[in-house]
């Protein structure tokens, strides 16, 4: 019975996530590794195509509702995509799982702006700068583009419209879309990678833990995933040593990509499992508080996903050298 209610749960609670990124495109960051992760506990209890009717319904009502977005669409075809390392979950284990999601995002995410960009003639950070002028109706974007046209107004004094004009929105929109396109100024790259390797792992990894909770453990449970040394040896002191190619200037957005998802990802993902590792070790009911703060600190993370990444990385490479949660288990011995 526990199985089949949670399993409700997780496809009704899906649904509702992308209803709110199709009125709202702007939430897809935050929300669409939430999704990812229910969608891929769902798709253990039923096989790997639950991802495909999703995928379909959120591009088809999106499409409907406000017409063709960037966002929706690539949100879409990355769901679907997701469907593929989902088809071959039985021949792999499920840290193999984890890395191939990872990997699909990845690609997922990059290659759907690229096509985006080559479609408009145009580079990917002018897509993106453009899908944000467009997302008038976006409720939670309006909020965030009328504050910073505020704040323009506030250092500067010069900002040309009042909420009363008719041209205020697209104005407030149009300099939101600038701030953005900025922020993306080469390291465009670095961001498609980075949120694609996070909705594909960690949505991966948030399913396999929630089968944990609800059907029991089969194999390495998630809590006890970490990165060891050979890691260091195999994926960081190359990653380093490539990051040298940064002083030629050309080079920065491929070194900072590949520094990102060879070690920031990786040990992000380490750092994951550190806090389940040590949120799930209390019993009872304390239990439900402690897995319920787990999945808040991870929606926090996803929100300000730069900062998030940064120091869960931080504690996923520390547990790297140290074994932190080796250390844990023995002071509360």
């Amino acid at each position: 019975m526990a199985k089949k209610i949670v399993f409700t749960l997780a496809v009704t609670l899906s649904a509702l996530l992308l209803c709110v990124c199709v009125f709202m495109p702007s939430l897809s960051v935050p929300l669409l590794p939430l999704v990812c992760a229910l969608l891929a506990y769902a798709s253990l209890r039923v096989g790997f195509w639950l991802f495909l009717p999703f995928a379909v319904g959120f591009c088809a009502v999106g499409l409907i509702c406000f017409g063709f977005c960037e966002f929706t669409v690539a949100g879409a075809i990355l769901l679907a995509a997701l469907s593929v390392p989902m088809l071959f979950r039985r021949k792999l284990s499920p840290l193999a799982q984890t890395a191939l999601c990872a990997a699909v995002g990845v690609f997922t995410v990059c290659a759907a702006f690229a096509v985006f960009a080559l479609a408009m003639r145009q580079s990917v950070s002018d897509v993106i700068r453009g899908a944000y002028e467009r997302l008038s109706r976006d409720p939670f974007l309006r909020f965030l583009s009328n504050r910073h046209y505020a704040s323009l107004k506030a250092e500067s004094g010069q900002v040309a419209y009042s909420p009363a004009d008719s041209e205020y929105l697209s104005a407030a929109l149009a300099s939101y879309g600038e701030k953005v396109w900025r922020e993306l100024d080469g390291t465009v790259l670095w961001y498609l990678s980075g949120f694609g390797a996070f909705a594909g792992g960690a949505g991966a990894t948030g399913g396999l833990a929630l089968s944990e909770r609800v059907c029991g453990v089969s194999g390495v449970p998630v809590r006890e995933w970490r990165l060891g040394k050979i890691y260091l040896l195999a994926a960081v002191l190359p990653a380093l040593a490539f990051a040298f190619l940064a002083f030629y200037e050309p080079t920065v957005p491929v070194v900072i990509a590949v520094v990102n998802i060879m070690i920031t990802l990786p040990t992000s993902l380490c750092g994951i499992t550190l806090l389940y590792h040590t949120l799930t070790r209390p019993n009872g009911k304390a239990k439900i508080a402690t897995v319920a703060l787990f999945w808040l600190i991870i929606a926090v993370a996803a929100l300000f996903y730069e900062w998030g990444m940064l120091v869960l990385g931080f504690l996923g490479l520390a547990d790297c050298v140290l074994n932190v949660r080796k250390l844990l288990d023995w002071a509360l011995e």
